[in-house]
């Protein structure tokens, strides 16, 4: 269940999880990054809900920035997947140009 203010249940409540990660990460509070997204991940699978997507490109974004190039890709190309299957072409597009920029590195 999230902490703090916010919506405990359905899609909003995978979103904020998600944007708690990320502020999370950026602050370099990584346990509790780790947390965030592994709650967001339980939820998006338990009620197969299309935001499972964007907790794969989390599942990205974070070794990114972390310079764990070879995890990020994998990561983003599971994303890759589940936004083309659900239509989502700037989902599609942004795990592109990661993967894109990952492999450049």
């Amino acid at each position: 269940m999230p902490q703090g203010p916010g919506p405990d249940a359905g899609e909003p409540a995978i979103k904020c999880l998600l944007l708690r990660c990320l502020s999370h990460h950026l602050l370099g509070a990584e346990e509790e990054s780790r947390r965030e997204l592994q709650d967001a991940r339980m939820r998006a699978e338990t009620s197969r809900s299309p935001q499972i997507a964007e907790v794969l490109w989390m599942e990205g974004i974070v070794p990114l920035d972390a310079e764990r190039w070879d995890e990020a890709i994998e990561n983003f190309k599971r994303s890759l997947v589940v936004a083309r299957a659900n239509g989502d072409a700037i989902l599609e597009a942004s795990d592109l140009q990661n993967i894109g920029y990952a492999n450049l590195q």
